[in-house]
């Protein structure tokens, strides 16, 4: 009799830790669920953002390079920068779908559902599964002509630039955002589509100084076009688009980049053109 006791227990024990360890696992499909610091996740914060998505919306996989081969670039200089203790997870990058862009694990926050993403203040990156990406950052306020960023920037962003327009056209007004959390660098630009969709004007102002390039990723493409080399800190520039391009644009797909410096990880201010 002891010994089936001793039996009783053991099988037991052996189930509790089978589901236990069910439990915190980490699944990597982009249905599936996602654990983060042992906690399933339903819907997914992503911090440089403060906005969030669902599990339908991201994409769990390996490797930067895995994310990198299906054409995603990093959110910011930190998604790339995982910690090789973590390379037995299945869950290293999130890949946001719809975006063309991945983030680490360090830079989500875990959510039991959309309810509690609200409540810490947390808005919808995509306002349905189907719906157009709200623009990177739409949620962070423009700074006051009083704050000082960091790193200090030489200039700072006049007031919402204009540009000319006649009937028919689409004018589209937003601020560019920090690509990297805390850089300071910022901005304000119109952007007008004409009436006959073959032609954008641009005008920005910022205070990203010495710019190497702005130009605009129909996502989720890598390709570019409208690009202005060298851009100042006020400018205005047209440029032709071809069908493609236009429907980016008109669809909210059409992210308008100023880079410091040739490659993903220079990027300095951008956000969706909106």
């Amino acid at each position: 009799m002891p010994i089936d006791k001793r039996y009783a227990a053991k099988a037991f024990v052996t189930s509790i830790l089978l589901i236990t360890g069910a439990f915190f696992a980490t699944l990597s499909t982009g249905e599936d669920r996602l654990v983060v610091s042992n906690k399933e996740c339903r819907v997914i914060g992503i911090k440089p953002l403060k906005q969030y998505v669902t599990r339908r919306q991201m994409r769990c996989m390996k490797s930067v390079q895995a994310a990198s081969e299906k054409g995603f670039s990093p959110l910011t200089i930190n998604s790339e920068k995982v910690s090789a203790k973590q390379t037995s997870e299945k869950c290293r990058i999130i890949a946001i779908l719809g975006t063309a862009r991945f983030c680490s694990k360090r830079e989500v926050r875990c959510f039991k559902n959309v309810r509690s993403a609200l409540r810490s203040r947390y808005s919808a990156l995509f306002q349905s599964q189907n719906a157009t990406p709200t623009p990177v950052g739409s949620n962070i306020p423009t700074p006051t002509p009083s704050s000082t960023p960091t790193p200090t920037p030489t200039a700072t962003p006049t007031a919402t630039p204009t540009a000319t327009s006649n009937a028919g056209d689409i004018t589209y007004n937003f601020d560019l955002v920090p690509y990297v959390e805390g850089s300071g660098y910022e901005g304000k630009c119109t952007v007008v589509l004409n009436a006959d969709r073959n032609k954008l004007s641009i005008h920005c102002t910022h205070n990203v100084v010495n710019a190497f390039e702005a130009h605009i990723h129909p996502v989720p493409e890598n390709s570019k076009f409208c690009v202005l080399s060298q851009p100042g800190l006020d400018f205005t520039y047209q440029c032709d688009l071809t069908p493609t391009q236009a429907t980016a644009v008109l669809n909210g797909k059409a992210l308008f980049v100023i880079h410091l410096a040739l490659g993903g990880a220079n990027q300095a201010a951008l956000n969706y053109i909106h």
